[in-house]
């Protein structure tokens, strides 16, 4: 079951080194989106941005569309072309997804959701808590929580 275990975790650190070797290729200027089931009113209420968007300032450029079918609103953002470029561009995309993401859970409801401090104890010192754990090191520099 270890010896199981031990592979899984070798093949997805693998396959995670793979794919964050390709998103770092990645165009940082490119339009992200979140559909959000609300309003653009509510999404933008009188042309302000959600909190966690507004955190990234002018270096950003946002727009709302009417979500296609009538469901709710796209919310689309994209570092602005010439915006500072002294982070790196992997760690630039992942702040964005992250601030997208975050926007959405807090209009829809009202919190951030995360599995940080939860009092479940060390999951490293299982074989499947490990692979969680590294999965969610991963994920967090693509916008992933």
């Amino acid at each position: 079951m270890i010896g199981a275990a031990a592979a899984a975790g070798a093949t997805l650190a693998a396959r995670s080194a793979r794919t964050a070797a390709a998103h770092q290729e990645e165009d940082d200027t490119r339009w992200r989106t979140v559909s959000i089931y609300r309003s653009r009113e509510e999404i933008l209420p009188g042309g302000g941005l959600p909190v966690p968007l507004a955190e990234l300032g002018a270096a950003i450029e946002v727009r709302a569309v009417e979500a296609p079918g009538g469901r709710g609103t796209e919310l689309s953002a994209r570092w602005a072309p010439g915006s500072d470029r002294t982070q790196h561009r992997s760690d630039r995309v992942g702040a964005l997804r992250r601030a997208l993401r975050n926007a959405k859970q807090l209009i829809e409801a009202g919190e951030i959701a995360t599995t940080e401090g939860q009092p479940e104890g060390s999951r490293s010192a299982t074989p499947t808590g490990f692979i969680t754990d590294l999965v969610s090191s991963k994920a967090k520099s693509k916008g992933v929580s």
